[in-house]
């Protein structure tokens, strides 16, 4: 991965504070967690928009963002442990789904819109629809569609 402050300093000018800490995993996590919330705010937003399919389509901003948002993959993996063997695939995918498409011309708090995204995608992909109708997300839970509700419904209609 060839994350240098130079590349992202002159795309974004946020990015030039924090030049040094982009060369390494763990320079980018202290920087993380030392910083004011404002300002990794504005340095993920930059990072989404150039990760972002259609902003700067960048993998490695992309790679950058991901490992940024790391802690909070591993919280939804720990909440979600009981809900399939597989859970850290499930969660991997989402985030760098929702990384590579995130709104960044019309979002803002970053990670909070990205932890909410996945969270509630890994819901639906391992099926637990209960968790989604208990966090007050009832009409999503309800009017998402897949093969799983198109059973059930048909199973209803047929003992109707």
């Amino acid at each position: 991965m060839t994350v240098s402050g130079g590349r992202f300093g002159s795309m974004r000018p946020v990015f030039g504070s924090i030049a040094g800490t982009l060369t390494d995993p763990a320079g980018v996590d202290a920087w993380r967690r030392a910083a004011d919330p404002a300002e990794v705010d504005t340095v993920l937003h930059g990072l989404a928009e150039l990760a972002a399919r259609d902003g700067g389509d960048d993998t490695d901003a992309a790679t950058v963002l991901a490992w940024l948002l790391l802690p909070t993959a591993i919280r939804l993996s720990a909440e979600f442990i009981d809900a399939d063997p597989d859970i850290d695939e499930h969660i991997a995918a989402c985030l760098w789904i929702e990384v590579r498409t995130f709104r960044w011309r019309t979002s803002s708090r970053v990670a909070a819109n990205i932890g909410w995204r996945v969270r509630n995608q890994v819901l639906v992909e391992v099926g637990d629809r209960r968790r989604l109708a208990d966090r007050g997300r009832r009409t999503q839970a309800h009017t998402l569609v897949d093969e799983t509700l198109v059973r059930q419904r048909a199973e209803q209609a047929a003992t109707s």
